[in-house]
């Protein structure tokens, strides 16, 4: 690789990174709102169901908005820091590669 390929190579990788790492972290937004509002919903539904069914549907409820929230929390921050972790990833390696350049 020409110094000039080098160079295109290390400006579009922090180009993409940035965008990847800015999309990664708005989806983490997104997927925690998301989880906020299931959250919230299952809550009411599980005093609805206490209400009307009695303790034992109340808890199947709140059992069930546990589950899917806890499995929604794990997916945003997987998903979401597991992109990140590739960018810190892809900005080391074009610093190595900047400063073997140099």
């Amino acid at each position: 690789m020409t110094n000039d390929d080098i160079t295109e190579v290390i400006s579009k990788g922090q180009e993409d990174g940035a965008t990847l790492y800015r999309v990664a972290d708005a989806l983490y937004k997104v997927a925690m709102a998301f989880n906020w509002l299931i959250g919230i919903l299952g809550v009411v539904l599980t005093f609805v169901a206490g209400s009307k069914g009695g303790f034992g549907p109340a808890l199947g409820v709140f059992l069930v908005t546990v589950v899917v929230c806890a499995v929604g929390y794990a997916t945003a921050v997987f998903g979401s820091h597991g992109a990140k972790v590739l960018v810190h990833i892809l900005f080391s390696n074009l610093a190595i590669l900047d400063k073997g350049q140099k």
